[in-house]
């Protein structure tokens, strides 16, 4: 599949990668339709890595090295893992990103964003800049079927301000063919 590969400051590359992994059981392979490029990602490519462990492994991802960007994404369930139960194929989703443990302390609090082992999809392991992403279900969000522009998940205003303070330029959603 292809993929915008981040290799380092103001170094990103659209590759040829190998395809999202099957998704295990509570995972869900995305199809990209769409995903934003906020000012966290402009940051990230004009004066990174400071988000991305390119050069060390990253405790709760266990990821290092290039990184597909996008934390921002929505698309189309394409598989489901044998035990999810969530979405079916063919489900329109946004995912939320981030993923917890859900059994640390402040996992069990209802605190996921401070938990132990949390990393970002798009920042410390692999994103929505590419055709597919595997995830878990439990980030996901169903897009409503009477919603008619699923780019509109991000508000406009967050991304305008975000990629103004750092000088990339006009933000926009991109879509994948």
């Amino acid at each position: 599949m292809r993929a915008a590969v981040y290799h380092g400051a103001r170094d990103l590359r659209l590759e040829d990668v190998p395809d999202a992994p099957a998704p295990a059981p509570g995972e869900a392979r995305i199809q990209v339709r769409r995903c934003g490029v906020c000012g966290t990602d402009a940051h990230e490519y004009a004066h990174g890595p400071a988000l991305v462990p390119l050069h060390a492994e990253h405790p709760g991802s266990k990821h290092s090295g290039p990184t597909i960007l996008g934390h921002e994404f929505t698309g189309v369930v394409e598989a489901v893992g044998d035990s999810a139960g969530r979405f079916a194929v063919g489900d329109r989703v946004v995912a939320g990103a981030g993923s917890w443990c859900g059994t640390c302390s402040r996992c069990r609090a209802g605190r996921t964003n401070l938990c132990e082992t949390y990393f970002t999809f798009g920042l410390q392991t692999h994103g929505g800049l590419a055709e597919f992403v595997t995830v878990p279900e439990r980030m996901c969000h169903r897009v409503p079927t009477s919603s008619t522009t699923p780019r509109r998940c991000w508000p406009s205003r967050w991304r305008s301000r975000s990629t103004r303070s750092t000088g990339a330029g006009r933000s926009r959603a991109t879509r994948s063919s």
